[in-house]
């Protein structure tokens, strides 16, 4: 088999190129799993590797959908829709589309179309999506889900979610439900949860009896959600204030947005000589530095808080094998789709307990970084996502924050030596990891968080 970085040929048998030392694994596009090069079936769902890979669907420019719709409309048509657009904007009328054999079972009213005539209208009906969804922020509230992913996140989902009970809804969204996907916990999340949904009914919990992942829970809530926006942020996040949701959902009022990233700041960690902590709060500082230059990089994507409009989520199935943020945001560009970074909408996040936990988050984001350039290819991971000048910046914080940068640079090296020996990586590939993080416990004056009688 030959390397596809250096055309080396190698056995069939090898993992590794004997030239270059790249890796010769096929990912499965089914569930990601890694699978031997000469492997004709996925050896963890069966999926037929010898089946070409569909395309994820891109974008059509407004000129191309145009030209669609006018191929099956009468000459002229077209142009007189257009001159009184102003007049009908905002009138939809909705149709019932049925593909198979039902000639006789067909209900007065509904349209019959084969499926080829599915596949060919489909790129219409995204270009609908997006027209319908910004007339529905203009004219009514848009619906929007809150999505917590939990695992044994006992000393932190209570503090969340009291954030999110006293958020203030404007008039243009209203927040029908918020959904707690339980990892199968075995502490008190569980059971906190279901005391606050006494409370507020909008609160669900949804257990899953076996731990399948973060990725696992947000293909759940994927399934779940109809809402107009699906918001997802980790248990051990807190709302600067109660405007801060409206902040987030904001850019996606434009009609044209349809993934927003939270303006994620990290807890400063007071005095202290706490390695971990100085670390990962230098580790804030140059993220913090690198997004102000480029809004979306590989090396500034965080998935703590999302925003996904509809339109976008209805098309995701996240391997599990891939970091969800970066499947999301790489999808994103990969679609053409336009993303917003709203640093306005903040939202604290507390720092890692130990050095083992800190450095075990570069190591996943090493090994799910290097499993991005496999599947969405190495142009669209060191071009469209490049980092300017990283290590300038990365000298010039050093140099400004010697206590912080120090510790960060021994957190880094440890988690390429664990990156380099594998550590984890049977737990990475499905999905299972978790770092533990110091509680936040009081944040803004502006949020009176529901205490809980004992």
């Amino acid at each position: 088999m030959k390397c596809p970085k250096c055309q080396t040929e190698n056995p069939e048998t090898r993992k590794f190129c004997r030239e270059c030392g790249a890796k010769l694994m096929q990912m499965c596009p089914q569930c990601g799993h890694e699978n031997l090069p000469g492997d004709k079936f996925c050896g963890e769902c069966g999926h037929d590797l010898t089946l070409p890979r569909e395309p994820i669907p891109q974008a059509l420019s407004f000129e191309e959908k145009l030209d669609k719709i006018q191929r099956y409309l009468p000459g002229g048509l077209t142009e007189k829709i257009l001159a009184q657009r102003g007049k009908i904007e905002g009138e939809r009328k909705q149709a019932t589309m049925m593909s198979g054999d039902m000639e006789g079972l067909v209900e007065p009213g509904t349209t019959y179309v084969t499926e080829d005539t599915f596949k060919l209208t489909e790129g219409l009906f995204r270009f609908e999506a997006v027209w319908e969804r910004e007339v529905k922020w203009k004219e009514a509230a848009a619906t929007v889900d809150i999505v917590v992913p939990a695992f044994n996140e006992g000393r932190c989902i209570k503090g969340l979610l009291n954030d999110l009970i006293v958020a203030r809804q404007e008039d243009w969204f209203s927040i029908q439900n918020i959904y707690v996907i339980s990892d199968a916990s075995t502490d008190q999340t569980n059971e906190i949860v279901q005391r606050l949904a006494k409370r507020d009914h909008r609160i669900k919990l949804i257990r899953k009896q076996q731990r399948k992942g973060k990725n696992d829970s947000i293909n759940l809530a994927f399934s779940v959600t109809s809402a107009d926006v699906v918001v997802f942020i980790d248990a051990d996040v807190r709302l600067a204030n109660e405007h801060t949701l409206s902040k987030l959902l904001h850019p996606l009022r434009d009609g044209k947005t349809v993934l927003v990233q939270g303006g994620l700041v990290r807890v400063h960690p007071g005095f202290t000589l706490h390695p971990a902590k100085l670390a990962s709060y230098f580790d804030w500082i140059l993220v913090d530095k690198i997004r102000r230059r480029k809004a979306m990089s590989w090396w500034s994507i965080d998935g703590r808080v999302m925003a996904l409009s509809r339109d976008f989520y209805r098309y995701l199935t996240l391997p599990l094998s891939l970091a969800d943020d970066q499947f999301i945001c790489y999808s994103c560009i990969q679609q053409d789709r336009k993303f917003v970074w709203a640093d306005d909408a903040v939202f604290y996040y507390g720092l890692p307990e130990s050095i083992a936990d800190f450095s075990h988050q570069w190591s996943r984001y090493f090994f799910y970084t290097n499993k991005s350039r496999q599947y969405f290819g190495e142009e669209l991971i060191d071009r469209d996502t490049s980092c300017p000048g990283l290590r300038r910046t990365i000298m010039s914080c050093l140099i400004r924050h010697p206590l912080f940068g120090l510790p960060w640079l021994l957190c880094y090296t440890i988690g390429r030596v664990e990156f380099m020996l594998g550590v984890d990586f049977d737990k990475y590939e499905r999905g299972l990891y978790r770092t533990a993080t110091s509680v936040l416990e009081v944040l803004a004056k502006s949020t009176s968080p529901i205490h809980e009688s004992q």
